[in-house]
């Protein structure tokens, strides 16, 4: 197997990677464009406004410029318009973009790349600048509210960004000369900025993000352009967090001898570790605290009851035309943006199935350490394949890279040289995804995008060499938009369309169990992350050692991976990854939006602030739940030191307004939030794509994540087991014990599996007083969601079922109820399958060595243990009609496979 290159972690979580080297090419700076100029003057002028304490309009304007240009002044300081308004965690991304744009601008090779123009022609703007129009670039105007906020109120907090040496004896840059010197002056005081605002907004999160703040600090102090001045700065800072640290653990210490004087806690030293554990100390290790789960007010996309009438419409047309007479309805709660379910559009007779939804987002939190049974990345059915097999398959795939990689150097066209003086054209963008070049892959590329030359000699490759930096090298811009499928030449090898076991011809490490799952994969996500490591770098980037309300260790790894594989399709297109209707189906449970704050004017006497000049948010309010020696304090003496019930009324119904606001909440750090996912855009497409606002703004990385949160399902790896003789075909299938969700299980070894259904999430589970309707049925990633049939229906309700006189059927729900199932989904199981018990005893008992004898010569062959039986069933064979789909076949294409799966998640159902 060749060797993957690998993303390792940052050795401190502010580190930014470094930029790809492109070829150096010989370019004269030249004067700002019309659109530069345009941009300073924006820039100007909200920053004007924001001097004037009017956080909404400036954050309004700010926005307007990082839509059409990430600008890291932009991003500096629209950090301090979120810190103002209330979203400290949306301040941490901003910020955090802004020290990466400023970094990138100073440490790329290429004098002329977009972030060092725009440095560069912002700081000749600020030189030029007329202070009696920008009144903000000198004291006191360049501070928000001139001076209003006291950690607002220092040159590290200031709008204005200059090329200032930062020396013992400090001094400006003369205008018109030395342009290196001014871009690295630049770039060194945007970046000092940078990780001040980033250190701010991480205090105003509170909890655990507090040691992120310390750390940012550190980090700051350590930097050898950091003078004297500025580390007095970050200093005061530092001091201020850590006098609110000693607060809590100040507290905890007078709770402490309490107990030990009522509890006698001297003699029980497991329980006293266990209350210190849990308190401040240890939530500081896990560097998480809680941000609320909420609808932004920029959100135009997400459900809400201004455009509840017109995204109920377009997503009805879908469900109607996908699904057999179900409709989707809203429903409401208190405090909660409206969501979405389905009813039954008109009588639903029994046994009928209503919808089948083929998904491919399966993570594994295993993935191919082999540790754990070998999983398909497409659908996460656990592979059981000799080594000889798997030796085999990477052999082929092996061969199919070759084939491609020689094909593609025949097609390469000689415009495309990087010897070119050609510096912005289309040509200097290409697809580094795209290197499918087989029969079946050149179908699987129509309707997909392409750049480059019209001459259909369009080569799409990537490098694999390994990099020593903490990102690989050599990545591409993102490209613009595209209209045209690339057109390459067939392979000489034959052996791409294999039916059966196979590996990902580009990277031979994700193992696919047929080539239905393969080309579903190529289609969805696999493309951005292919021979990147991502998804291994996950993997290993958990905390080993969790708080008691921070996520455990797999439920961080499923999530991020999940994660991962929306932001790996969403990259595939140019649409919004809000817009896409299957994102919209998802529940995130989000409170309604808070309104933002008016302006300051002139003539108001009171200036509303959402922000706490010295308070940060409690962890009463973050965690009302835990068992902290605070509670443990306020409980009798003879009580259980354990027990959660023993506080007074007083205190209960404290901790029940806490609770009930913690419900709205969700678990956030700044390593999973904000490092990882820019990090992963970083090595999908470069700085253009991790500084991406159009797409994926702050708010779009957080209401996604929480919409994957709610909707994800977690059960035991696996859910399906597949063995395979020495020909790559399927001869057994078995289903596994796999439902709960891991929360409480001890067993770290454990492999578990996380899936997303966007349709099937929209079927509610019934509550104590409701009547299950439907079942929902699982196999193969495919999820189908059916009526009860006959007696079972009578059964599982436990009321009369109705009948159509007319018809003489059985009534299953009437039109206008809701589809309500039941805790689990149940897995498809076919007359053919047997328990994981007596397919691992059968498995093994076929072995020869390391080789599985063939379907064939068994006596458990394709008509009795295996899937391939006559009487066989496959649920993504039955289309939501009842009417029976073929079979995709290796030499079908990506056409057929949208075809096949019409309501497929990440594929052409947007």
């Amino acid at each position: 197997m060749t060797d993957q290159p690998q993303c390792p972690s940052s050795p401190r979580p502010t580190h930014p990677p470094t930029p790809p080297t492109p070829p150096r090419r010989k370019i004269a700076i030249k004067s700002p464009s019309w659109s530069q100029n345009h941009v300073n003057q924006a820039i100007a002028q909200a920053n004007a406004r924001l001097s004037h304490f009017k956080p909404a309009s400036a954050l309004e304007l700010y926005t307007d410029i990082l839509t059409n240009h990430s600008h890291p002044c932009a991003f500096l300081n629209r950090s301090l318009c979120y810190i103002l308004l209330g979203y400290s965690s949306l301040a941490v991304i901003d910020a955090y973009r802004a020290l990466l744009a400023a970094h990138w601008a100073k440490t790329s090779e290429v004098p002329n790349n977009l972030q060092a123009r725009q440095l560069l022609f912002y700081g000749r703007f600020v030189l030029d600048a007329d202070e009696l129009r920008h009144e903000w670039i000198n004291e006191p105007s360049c501070y928000v509210g001139v001076g209003l906020f006291g950690w607002l109120s220092k040159p590290l907090a200031s709008l204005a960004v200059k090329p200032q040496i930062r020396a013992k004896k400090k001094a400006h840059i003369v205008h018109g000369k030395e342009f290196g010197k001014m871009l690295v002056a630049m770039a060194n005081d945007a970046i000092l900025k940078a990780y001040y605002r980033l250190a701010l907004a991480l205090w105003k999160c509170g909890g655990g993000a507090l040691k992120s703040a310390l750390d940012v600090l550190c980090d700051a102090q350590s930097l050898p352009y950091c003078t004297s001045d500025d580390a007095m700065q970050f200093e005061q800072l530092q001091n201020r967090i850590l006098l609110d640290i000693e607060d809590v653990m100040n507290e905890e210490a007078e709770n402490k001898r309490y107990c030990n004087a009522t509890h006698s806690l001297n003699e029980d030293t497991e329980t006293l570790r266990f209350y210190e554990e849990y308190g401040i100390r240890g939530l500081l290790k896990t560097r998480f605290t809680k941000i609320t789960r909420e609808l932004y007010p920029w959100d135009k996309y997400s459900l809400s009851e201004d455009n509840l009438h017109h995204v109920l419409s377009e997503l009805n047309e879908m469900v109607e035309e996908h699904t057999q007479g179900c409709r989707l309805g809203v429903v409401r709660e208190m405090g909660k943006a409206p969501k979405l379910g389905l009813y039954a559009k008109d009588h639903l007779f029994a046994p009928a199935q209503l919808f089948n939804e083929m998904s491919c987002f399966h993570v594994t939190s295993s993935g191919w350490d082999h540790r754990h049974p070998l999983p398909c990345d497409s659908c996460a059915s656990s592979l059981d394949v000799s080594r000889s097999l798997f030796r085999r398959a990477t052999n082929t795939a092996k061969e199919i890279e070759k084939c491609e990689d020689d094909n593609a150097r025949e097609n390469r066209s000689p415009a495309s040289s990087e010897d070119s003086d050609v510096t912005e054209s289309s040509s200097d963008y290409f697809d580094a995804s795209e290197y499918l070049t087989t029969p079946t892959q050149q179908k699987a590329s129509r309707g997909l995008q392409r750049v480059g030359s019209n001459d259909g000699n369009d080569t799409y490759t990537l490098s694999q060499s390994a990099v020593n930096s903490s990102f690989p090298s050599r990545l591409p811009p993102t490209p613009p938009i595209q209209t045209s499928s690339p057109v390459s030449q067939p392979p000489k090898s034959s052996d791409s369309t294999l039916p059966g076991f196979q590996l990902c011809p580009k990277c031979c490490v994700v193992a696919f169990c047929s080539s239905r799952c393969h080309l579903q994969a190529i289609c969805s996500y696999h493309k951005p992350t292919c021979t990147h490591g991502l998804e291994n770098h996950l993997r290993t980037s958990v905390l080993p050692d969790t708080w008691k309300d921070v996520p455990k260790p797999m439920t961080q790894c499923l999530l991020n991976l999940l994660f991962l594989r929306i932001l790996a399709n969403a990259c595939t297109s140019s649409q919004h990854p809000l817009e896409k209707s299957w994102i919209r189906f998802l529940d995130g449970d989000l409170d309604v939006a808070r309104p933002l704050p008016p302006d300051w004017q002139g003539d108001d006497d009171d200036v509303q602030v959402l922000w706490w000049e010295e308070k940060t948010v409690g962890l009463d309010v973050l965690f009302p739940d835990i068992n902290s020696l605070a509670r443990l304090a306020r409980s009798p003496s003879d009580s259980n030191p354990y027990s959660t019930n023993d506080a007074d009324a007083k205190t209960a119904d404290a901790a029940s307004k806490n609770r009930d606001k913690s419900k709205t909440m969700i678990p956030w750090s700044f390593d999973q939030n904000v490092r990882q996912p820019l990090h992963c855009l970083y090595v999908m497409g470069g700085p253009d794509l991790a500084l991406d606002v159009r797409r994926f703004d702050g708010w779009v990385l957080e209401t996604m994540r929480a919409k994957i949160e709610m909707a994800m399902r977690v059960t035991r790896f696996p859910r399906f087991e597949k063995a395979f003789d020495e020909a790559g075909r399927v001869v057994a299938v078995a289903c596994g014990d796999s439902e709960g969700r891991g929360e409480d299980e001890q067993d770290e070894e454990a492999a578990w599996v996380a899936s997303l259904h966007p349709l099937a999430s929209l079927v509610r589970v019934a509550g104590d007083e409701d009547v299950v309707n439907v079942k929902l049925c699982e196999r193969d990633g495919a999820v189908a969601c059916r009526t009860f049939e006959g007696g079972d229906a009578g059964d599982a309700m436990d009321v009369d079922v109705d009948v159509d006189s007319e018809h003489q059927r059985s009534i299953s729900i009437r039109a206008g109820e809701p589809l309500l199932r039941g805790p689990h989904v149940a897995p498809w199981v076919m007359d053919g399958d047997g328990g994981v018990g007596a397919f691992r005893e059968m498995v093994v008992g076929k072995r020869t060595g390391e080789t599985m004898v063939d379907a064939e010569v068994t006596e458990w062959g394709w008509g009795e243990f295996g899937e391939g039986g006559e009487d066989a069933d496959r649920p993504e064979d039955v289309g939501s009609d009842g009417s029976e789909n073929e079979h995709i076949e290796g030499e079908r294409g990506c056409e057929d496979v949208e075809m096949q799966m019409e309501m497929d998640v990440g594929g052409r159902w947007t």
